[in-house]
């Protein structure tokens, strides 16, 4: 299956290249394919410079929620994969994962804008 393309344009675009993880609705110019809420979509500025890969939003001003400044090829199960295994090798590097105790993945710090357990 194809991954759908969002393509954004002035103000987005040039936030992307600085390293923001939230894409908001006002910054898209359009969107190719049917994406739902929660896919994958890769990121293209309107000359179709690749910016980024990132889940689907629907609801609120955020439209995609940015993983990876990278591109990446594979499913959501499998970048979620990469970003924990990422999260957990910072958490060895700074020494936190022999304590004991640690918060396993900061959402936000993490580079996994808006992750959130459901309870």
């Amino acid at each position: 299956m194809e991954r759908a393309e969002v393509i954004v344009f002035g103000e987005g675009a040039k936030k992307l290249r600085e390293g923001a993880l939230l894409l908001f609705n006002k910054w898209i110019r359009g969107i190719r394919g049917k994406p739902r809420p929660g896919d994958l979509v890769n990121v293209y500025d309107e000359v179709g410079e690749f910016l980024g890969c990132g889940l689907y939003e629907t609801v609120g001003p955020v439209a995609v929620r940015l993983l990876s400044h990278s591109e990446f090829y594979g499913d959501r199960f499998e970048l979620f994969m990469k970003l924990f295994e990422k999260a957990l090798r910072r958490r060895k590097i700074i020494g936190y994962f022999d304590t004991g105790f640690y918060r396993l993945v900061n959402s936000d710090g993490d580079l996994i804008p808006g992750l959130q357990a459901k309870l």
